[in-house]
């Protein structure tokens, strides 16, 4: 209650404080503002403040308060700029005034006595400084993004030039995961990473997962004008996730045309064999070609842009698999004391041990030196990747005070990777589709409403192709699919029944904000609704894999160790559905114009994920539960309490050629259980539906739940 109590009188006590306006969160947007004086350093109220867009010719006008000071909000990032003018003064124009997404630049300006009809133009780079904000943020800007070596062209890799970022490319890979580089920040978990883009939510899986197509590069280097990082205490805009925020923004079209097309091409001519490159080293190929186009359709009104990007690439690799040797084929395995003992090989196995690819390497010793029976087997692969990626974005300025843009993303890309054992290969497609509108009302120059709806459609898809002729009288349930088989120590024979799956997520995002400001103080709130959608397909699941505990007991075909197939009538189709709200209030309060005080409450709440077809079942108590509930939350709702509070502050301590020093707490509160909860962290056998069994597999206050097949 006494905390309830003192967010209360915290933000009754902001709200009834008088309220010029100072710099405010931004998603897509910058802010800059200042103080405008005379020669002798007295503020001037009254000022005509007009922040001209240089490459769209877009114009924002501002009146300087009553303490001189002045504050445009939520600009796209660009070339920038600003002119005053005032009765009794020369009219000052100030150039080369670059913003980027996030920044919230302060630049003070001195007028000089004079005729107004008499200009003063100051040219060169202006020097903004952030004396607003306790962000721990950066800004990867359009330059770096163009001119830094990118392997891939992904340029997600600069995130990682900025402080606290790891790559963690070791990591899975997964459908639930996404095939994107998995970034770490301030050592949060990947997962826990959020990626904006226009300030909408393009996370893969479950919205979990990393964005990226099947060949692990988010392309779109000419597409990204740049992106924020940021990497904590970032205000309470930002939400749905304790860990960092990519936040990228896409380029518009301008008052002139622009463009680029670009062709790139690399090979294995220099590259150096690999110690497992047997006899020579695999060919390797990567074709990479596109470009963009951008510019006015109606000057100062409407542009166009678009971007299309294309890769092939076809990667030699050398697969490195350890499989049974000459001995074992003839049913001779070590017999424990350094000689071999004689087998009949099963009629069942001897058709599968015979289409098992023959070692070319050497045999394998065990511990003692004596032969193991498995060899190794060195077999020439190919990696097969192609992707397509397309950006179209059109800007419309409806008026001088509104504004809407639309853009549409096409992300395509198909990875064909040789399974160890070369029999089989296991294709994998992505298809993603991202669709974001936003519109912008200046109501009045204090008080701005920004309106955003978006759409995200991931597409994940798995297959298995054959590489050899194989017999159909060995299929042995799936007609399309062969067996697993295996035993310790080898590598599998077959591919595995995960190999074939189909994933499809819909996530819906609707978003509005506020921003008004008035005295000294600029506050910033709104609401921020998604509703998550996934379907997921585990596949047929009936190829059937089987395991035995030693060489022996597979070539005698004696007890199984471990058999699974689908059961005959089930189903691993599941449809998830999940609604997330977040609600946010921000206030920077500029206590003086050295020293800002940042802060922010955001709640976020979510429904518990539901099976659309009751297809999960949930056990309350299983010493009197009588029959299975399908109708029911997973869990208690552990989100009604999740309430972050931001508190920062930004102090420039009178230094005007560095960033001010920052200093910040946030609790952006437990992290959103989302249907990855429900998709990655439970047991193998009931997530995927291929057992009948009931076993609890999550603990609660309130019970145990379980899935079962219909």
């Amino acid at each position: 209650m006494l905390s309830r109590l003192v967010i209360v009188i915290f933000f009754m006590t902001a709200i009834a404080l008088t309220l010029v306006p100072r710099s405010q969160a931004q998603t897509t947007t910058a802010t800059i503002s200042g103080v405008v004086t005379d020669e002798s350093g007295g503020v001037l109220p009254g000022a005509q403040t007009t922040v001209e867009n240089v490459e769209t010719g877009v114009r924002r006008a501002v009146t300087t308060n009553a303490r001189g000071l002045y504050l445009v909000p939520q600009l796209p990032p660009g070339l920038y700029q600003i002119t005053v003018a005032m009765p009794g003064f020369e009219t000052l124009v100030r150039t080369g005034i670059t913003l980027t997404v996030g920044q919230q630049a302060n630049l003070n300006l001195v007028m000089t006595v004079g005729a107004i009809t008499q200009q003063v133009t100051v040219t060169g780079e202006a020097p903004l400084v952030n004396t607003t904000g306790s962000e721990v943020s950066g800004v990867v800007e359009e330059r770096r993004i163009l001119d830094l070596p990118l392997n891939g062209r992904d340029f997600t890799q600069l995130a990682l030039v900025q402080p606290g970022i790891l790559s963690l490319r070791n990591t899975d890979s997964i459908a639930q995961k996404g095939f994107g580089t998995r970034l770490s920040m301030a050592g949060s978990r990947p997962d826990q990473t959020a990626w904006l883009l226009d300030g909408t939510n393009i996370k893969s899986m479950s919205n979990f997962g990393t964005p990226g197509s099947a060949s692990s590069l988010m392309l779109g280097v000419d597409a990204v004008r740049e992106f924020q990082v940021l990497t904590s205490n970032y205000s309470a805009e930002f939400g749905g996730t304790s860990g960092g925020v990519i936040n990228l923004v896409t380029k518009s079209g301008t008052n002139e045309f622009h463009g680029t097309a670009f062709a790139f091409h690399r090979n294995d001519n220099l590259d150096a064999r690999d110690f497992f490159d047997i006899p020579d080293k695999p060919e390797f190929k990567r074709n990479q070609f596109g470009g963009s186009l951008g510019g006015p359709i109606k000057k100062d009104r409407t542009f166009v842009f678009g971007n299309y990007e294309g890769l092939r690439e076809r990667l030699g690799l050398t697969n490195v698999a350890v499989v049974p040797d000459e001995n074992a084929r003839r049913g001779l395995i070590p017999d424990g004391k350094g000689g071999l003992e004689q087998l009949v090989v099963s009629p069942a196995v001897r058709p599968y041990l015979d289409l098992w690819p023959k070692p070319n390497g050497g045999n394998i010793l065990d511990k003692s030196g004596n032969l193991s029976g498995l060899a190794t087997l060195f077999a020439p692969a190919s990696n097969s990747t192609n992707q397509d990626y397309l950006v179209a974005r059109v800007d419309h300025h409806i008026t001088d005070n509104q504004t809407i843009f639309s853009r549409f993303t096409f992300d395509q890309g198909q990875n064909i990777r040789p399974d160890t054992v070369p029999i089989t290969n296991n294709p994998v497609l992505t298809r993603t589709r991202y669709a974001t509108v936003q519109y912008e009302n200046i109501i009045t120059p204090q008080f701005l409403a920004t309106s955003r709806v978006a759409y995200n459609r991931t597409n994940l898809f798995a297959d298995v192709t054959l590489n050899i002729d194989y017999p159909a009288n060995l299929f042995i349930f799936n007609k399309n699919v062969p067996p697993n088989f295996g035993f310790p120590g080898v590598a599998t024979f077959g591919p595995s029944d995960r190999n074939v799956f189909g994933n499809v997520q819909n996530l819906y995002q609707i978003a509005q904000s506020f921003f008004y400001a008035q005295g000294s103080h600029s506050f910033k709130f709104g609401v921020d609704f998604q509703k998550v959608g996934l379907n997921t397909d585990g596949g047929p699941r009936d190829s059937g894999a089987f395991s035995w505990n030693s060489m022996r007991d597979f070539l005698l075909d004696n007890r199984l160790r471990s058999f699974a197939v689908k059961v005959p009538g089930s189903t691993s189709q599941r449809s998830f559905v999940q609604k997330v709200i977040g609600l946010y209030f921000q206030d920077d309060w500029n206590l003086s114009p050295k020293f800002t005080l940042n802060l922010g409450l955001r709640y976020e709440t979510f429904t518990t994920p539901k099976e659309k077809w009751d297809r999960i079942a949930v056990v309350k108590d299983w010493v009197t539960a009588t029959s299975f509930d399908t109708n029911v939350p997973f869990w208690r709702n552990p989100s009604k309490k999740n309430f972050s509070p931001r508190v920062g502050f930004a102090w420039s301590g009178g230094i005007k050629s560095m960033s001010p020093l920052p200093r910040s707490f946030s609790a952006p509160g437990p992290s959103i259980m989302t249907l990855e909860s429900i998709i990655e962290e439970t047991a193998n056998e009931i997530r995927d539906g291929i057992f009948a069994l009931i076993s609890p597999v999550m603990t609660s206050t309130d019970g145990l739940w379980v899935e079962i097949t219909k």
